[in-house]
């Protein structure tokens, strides 16, 4: 996060701390692959799900969700 003094600021802050559009296409690939094996019904979900040979868990969809969540915020803000 950053404080801010004046709203002239907002854009600068938002470029610099915005996620990159690689992060957010891994963060979407993060979700997507989660939710495709949470929601399987044929096998038990063990609370792991394997995306590119790398372990995802519980933390990594949170933090997965949070980045969307600031993209999201930020894309809203510089739209208005």
């Amino acid at each position: 996060g950053k404080t801010l003094i004046h709203p002239n600021q907002l854009s600068a802050a938002n470029e610099i701390f915005a996620p990159s559009k690689e992060e957010i296409e891994y963060a979407r690939r993060v979700l997507d692959c989660w939710e495709a094996v949470s929601s399987n019904s044929d096998e038990q979900f063990t609370g792991v799900a394997v995306l590119n040979g790398l372990m995802i868990e519980e933390l990594h969809v949170e933090s997965a969700r949070k980045l969307l969540e600031r993209a999201n915020a930020i894309a809203s803000f510089e739209s208005s």
